[in-house]
């Protein structure tokens, strides 16, 4: 038995391909590398303002209670010097008085703006002390404060749409009031504005 052998010229036909080594699978050790980036960013993360948590504030007790605020719901004190006071004050009284205002306020709680409680307005003026207090629904002619020995005291009372305006002049007897403009003073409704 004849075995023949058939060979093939490969010479006119391209070579054959090299073998190629087995292609690395880097994918999905990608995506695991950026799912634990993302997990990581995301525990680690600062607080957005919408993430973060509403506390609200609890109320906040004074060490002693302010008498004006007693029974008055959503009441505060404030110490700022409303523009119109101190432009009211200027007109009636020296400019370079020393002025010192305290407002206590409520909200109203049909129209939720806020309603003057109580006003207390200290002028002073060299030897001269002009006190207001402007309250809402107190009647009364007392003095604000007790004069002290040697120096004279005046009082003036008006009443104004619902508020009670009191005014104490302390200066010493050798300084008259001017009493004309004091009296214009305690009938000034920019007293009972906010």
């Amino acid at each position: 038995m004849d075995i023949e052998f058939i060979t093939t010229d490969f010479a006119d036909d391209e070579p054959a391909p090299a073998p190629t080594p087995r292609r690395r699978r880097w994918w999905p050790a990608a995506v695991a590398a950026v799912t634990a980036g993302v997990l990581l960013w995301s525990v680690t993360r600062p607080d957005t303002p919408s993430r973060k948590p509403i506390h609200h504030a609890a109320p906040v007790v004074a060490a002693k209670p302010v008498p004006q605020c007693v029974g008055v719901p959503d009441c505060a004190v404030r110490d700022n010097i409303p523009a119109s006071v101190e432009r009211l004050v200027r007109a009636y009284l020296p400019a370079r008085s020393k002025l010192q205002v305290k407002t206590v306020v409520a909200v109203n709680s049909l129209t939720l703006t806020d309603l003057l409680v109580e006003r207390d307005i200290d002028v002073v003026h060299d030897s001269v002390t002009v006190l207001i207090r402007v309250q809402r629904g107190v009647d009364g002619t007392s003095e604000i404060v007790h004069a002290p020995p040697g120096v004279g005291s005046l009082l003036l009372h008006h009443n104004s749409s619902g508020y009670v305006v009191r005014l104490q002049y302390l200066a010493p007897e050798t300084v008259p009031p001017m009493l004309d403009r004091l009296r214009e003073l305690t009938r000034d409704p920019r007293l009972e504005s906010l």
